[in-house]
This record gives structure tokens, sequence and C-alpha cells, in this order.
């Protein structure tokens, strides 16, 4: 069973503001590391020292390094607007949330390369929740200029923070505290399938990014565009009441996702003891 009550914490926070890289991604980690199960928690703090396994901050750390090569991991373009997801492969966030899911499930993988693959199956589970990770209209929304509380910008912009630190303003609340908010108001989601799907990495395994991508776009087709207004600001003309409620779930589900898929690994056999992750040696 999950609890819902978070602990009064404020974990560090880098003094820059940019993208769902940080308030999104933060959140997500902060709600994700609450309900991770007890033997899970201790296997985080053996495999992210660095972060004394706080999963919010490890959460931030794809976006801070971010190597070249990983750049088309972080998205994913639906072939065409409206249309679902193509199980073909791709290079793209859909392959590595399952092969870098691979490698945090390998007990052989070197402690090194596994707490790479933990950041960056906490980042991209965070980032297939924000749907404009999932469109490939106006660059993900990047082109698409906007009018928000007065200040112009770009409609990705607005969904990867912009919405989210306005609520926070408005409710008055930590980051701490808002991520209480949103674990108390919001559901959990939907549940990966029993069987196997593409780019599922084992059928055992509670990770299923194309099902969770399939939400993000259909968010795209139903919500995000089609109710976007050009020439109003879209804080004060209806668009942030309508589109807050559907991020904040994503933030949520993709905090569930990753405990549920970190809980599941560590319940298996060969993860029973979380300090045989630092006898692992390169």
């Amino acid at each position: 069973m999950f609890s819902h009550l978070l602990p009064v914490v404020v974990a560090f926070l880098p003094a820059t503001v940019s993208a769902y890289g940080r308030i999104g991604h933060w959140l997500t980690g902060e709600i994700a590391h609450h309900l991770l199960s007890a033997p899970a928690k201790e296997w985080t703090n053996a495999l992210l020292p660095e972060y004394d396994g706080s999963l919010a901050r490890a959460a931030l750390w794809a976006d801070e390094v971010k190597p070249p090569w990983s750049k088309s991991h972080h998205y994913v373009n639906p072939p065409r607007d409206c249309t679902a997801l193509s199980p073909t492969n791709c290079n793209c966030i859909l392959s590595a949330i399952g092969n870098y899911t691979t490698r945090l499930a390998d007990p052989t993988t070197p402690h090194p390369a596994r707490n790479e693959a933990l950041k960056f199956v906490i980042h991209y589970i965070g980032d297939i929740h924000q749907p404009l990770h999932v469109s490939g209209r106006f660059k993900g929304g990047t082109e698409m200029k906007v009018l928000f509380d007065s200040h112009h910008t770009s409609l990705h912009e607005v969904w990867d923070y912009l919405m989210l630190e306005r609520s926070t303003k408005f409710l008055g609340l930590s980051r701490t505290d808002y991520a209480q908010h949103l674990l108390s108001n919001y559901p959990s989601p939907t549940p990966c399938p029993s069987s196997s799907s593409s780019f599922s990495p084992s059928p055992t395994l509670p990770a299923c990014p194309l099902l969770w991508g399939t939400e993000s776009a259909n968010l795209n087709c139903g919500l995000v565009w089609a109710n976007l207004t050009i020439g109003t600001d879209l804080a004060h003309s209806g668009y942030y009441d309508v589109a807050l409620p559907a991020l904040e779930q994503g933030v949520v589900a993709a905090a569930y996702r990753i405990a549920t898929l970190i809980n599941a690994i560590v319940e298996m056999p060969h993860d029973a003891d979380p300090e045989t992750l630092l006898k692992i040696q390169t």
C-alpha cells in the first residue's frame, strides 16, 4: 500500500529554473521517492550516494549533462498529428526507457552504469508524461509562440514549467508541500498490461513506454492544441484552468510509475540485498 504523507524535508534545488527538468522532474522524483518501499529506499541510497538516494535530485541529472547522443531520447514524434504511436523501433524516448530499464534491472551491470541507468529512467519517465515531449507539431511546441502571464514564451515552456510554477505560487506552497498536494488530489494511474508490448523490457517489469506515450499523444489531440487560442494570455483565458489538472495528473502518474518500477526491480531475488550494489565492480 502507498502512504500519502510526504515528509517535510526540503531537498536541494538548483538555483536556475528552466524547463520541465526543474520543477516538473523535481516534483515527480520527490513523490516517487516517498512511494518507494523500505527496501527500495535502501537500494536507491546505495545506488545514488551522490544524491543521498534522493530521486528528486537525481531526476534533474539527464538535463544537466545532456550529452549530444542522448538528445533524441527525451521525446518521440508521432508519424502524424492525432495518430497512434508506432511500435516500430526508434532512437527515441520509447526505446531509451526500455533500454535503460533493462540495464537497471540487470544485477551484472557495473555500479557506475547502473547509477546512470537509474538517473536516465527517472528522467525519461518524467519526460514521456509531458505531452509536448510526444508531439512533433511546431517542434514539440517550442516554435509555437504564446503569451502566458503577460510574458512572451513558447507553448512547450508553458507545459514544461510555467503552469506548475504559477500553481505553486497561487497556492502559496513550498515545492515539498506542493508535492503533497498533488499526491493527495490525484489517483494512481493505469497499470501496465500483464502481457509484454513493444519497448517493454520484460513482461515481469511494470514498464510500458508505448502505453505511457500513447496517453500523452492523446492529450495532444484532445487538450493541448484543441483548447489553444492564439493571441490570448493562456494564464487568464481559461486554457490554464483546463490544462493544469492534466499536467499535474501526469506528474503524479510518472511518480507512481517510477516508484512501482523501482519497487519491482528491488523485489527481484538478485536485488534482495542493497549492499550487493556496492560490491559490483567496473
